[in-house]
């Protein structure tokens, strides 16, 4: 993305993304159908009501691999193969490691922490056996995101959606068998999604193995660099703490949708699917902003990153816009899909009404912080959405919830805080963008004098 047209650049790049997005959300939604149409409400609450759980973990991985994507990224557009070996080396040895500890707290502490979200009793059993397979099958995810990240960073984003669109197929397909043909209910989409997400990242690892370039994997050659590991987690940590506020806000949320029962649960949990596929559009512009900045960093171009985080904010609204009207106008048949109850459909209703309609402040947010990630700037966005979105949502649930508690109270919380995070990052691009610039390649040009020397 250092060079050439960034509009064809940009939209081949986000396009495969935001399709490898929605293939990875395909597997919760081929569950969520399965179980809402074959096996009933209480299993589509119980699969529906780790969302929020599942979330948590993926943006606590995802943060890590978004400091894997912007060093990769910077390394491959200033040519630095040195540097890229050493980040990517570390960078799967990182992942493996951090994903099995999850796994093993997940499996062990299940049950536990839907209680603590007020998951009613006829829901949880069935909602603690869908989360410990979910943590079985973590190490795969974890290791697919962490492959498909640095090949984004080099541009490759059509390879991760190949592979993800053959683990996604499969995951449909071996839900009906292990649903309807072998009746194993909840066990069943779980255990399909676990084999999908081990078949997609091994498709992917193999292919990174093959690879004559400095990016490719190798499992003889994994270990941890200490500086490396540094720069990952100086990126790394703040955006997965990020995620994980974001998660942890949206758990408590889910903790608020809990209490007005099963329905209200499924028809919730249906609606994120609706607005997740809008989500993913703008998160793959958001992350094309990350690595078109990083890239045109590495490279020296200041002009390039002004542009193409300009060109990303363009494309950001126009996706939000066509999605969400789109959401908005079939709304009801959406819904349909994953669930034939009424009740269930109109809960479902509000939840994509009041968020369908406003998720282009969602992408005016995302778009701003990682540019910001990009130019080197990990706390301050990461603080700014701490305070503008995850606080004030909690507090909005402590406080105005029990005062009118219903969903419409819950969901309005969403766009009151992504348009207070969006003006603070805006801001903060603004007056910090040429700064970080400076900064990055002051500091490339000084590692390149002292290696001179």
């Amino acid at each position: 993305m250092s060079v050439g047209p960034l509009w064809s650049k940009l939209i081949l790049f986000s396009v495969p993304l935001a399709a490898s997005n929605v293939l990875q959300i395909a597997f919760n939604m081929a569950d969520l159908v399965v179980v809402g149409r074959y096996v009933g409400d209480e299993a589509l609450a119980a699969v529906g009501s780790n969302a929020s759980l599942v979330s948590l973990l993926v943006c606590l991985i995802g943060g890590l691999t978004l400091g894997v994507g912007v060093l990769v990224s910077r390394f491959y557009g200033a040519k630095d193969d040195a540097a890229l070996r050493e980040t990517v080396r570390t960078s799967f040895a990182t992942v493996g490691l951090g994903s099995l500890l999850f796994t093993a707290v997940g499996i062990v502490f299940s049950e536990p922490i839907l209680r603590l979200m007020e998951t009613p009793d006829d829901v949880l059993p069935l909602a603690a056996l869908y989360l410990r397979i979910y943590f079985a099958g973590f190490p795969a995810l974890a290791l697919y995101n962490c492959a498909a990240a640095i090949l984004r960073a080099v541009g490759d984003a059509r390879r991760p959606l190949y592979y993800l669109t053959v683990a996604g197929i499969l995951n449909v397909v071996l839900n009906f068998i292990f649903v309807v043909f072998f009746g194993w209910g909840v066990a069943g989409v779980g255990i399909a999604t676990v084999i999908a997400s081990v078949v997609s990242c091994v498709l992917t690892l193999r292919f990174l193995a093959r690879l004559d370039a400095a990016y490719r994997f190798n499992y003889r050659d994994l270990r941890i660099d200490r500086t490396r590991l540094g720069s990952l987690l100086y990126i790394g940590i703040p955006a997965g703490v990020q995620g994980s506020m974001f998660s942890f806000s949206n758990v408590v949320v889910q903790g608020a949708i809990n209490t007005l029962g099963a329905t209200a649960m499924a028809g919730a949990a249906a609606g994120l699917q609706i607005e997740s596929l809008i989500f993913v559009a703008q998160n793959a512009l958001a992350n094309a902003a990350t690595t078109s900045v990083s890239q045109n960093v590495g490279a020296g171009s200041y002009s390039r990153v002004k542009r193409a985080v300009a060109l990303c904010v363009l494309l950001d609204v126009i996706a939000c816009l066509l999605l969400g009207g789109g959401a908005l106008l079939f709304r009801r048949e959406a819904l349909g899909v994953f669930t034939p109850d009424e009740a269930a459909i109109r809960a479902g209703e509000i939840r994509v009404v009041i968020l369908a309609s406003t998720y282009i402040l969602c992408g005016m947010m995302d778009v701003c912080g990682n540019a910001l990630r990009g130019l080197g700037y990990s706390l301050f966005p990461t603080l700014a959405i701490f305070f503008s979105v995850c606080v004030l949502r909690v507090v909005w649930i402590a406080l105005v919830f029990p005062t009118r508690p219903a969903l419409e109270t819950i969901f309005v919380s969403y766009p009151l805080s992504w348009t207070v995070a969006s003006v603070v990052l805006f801001a903060g691009y603004f007056l910090g963008r040429r700064r970080g610039f400076e900064r990055l390649t002051s500091e490339k040009a000084s590692t390149a004098a002292s290696v001179a020397q």
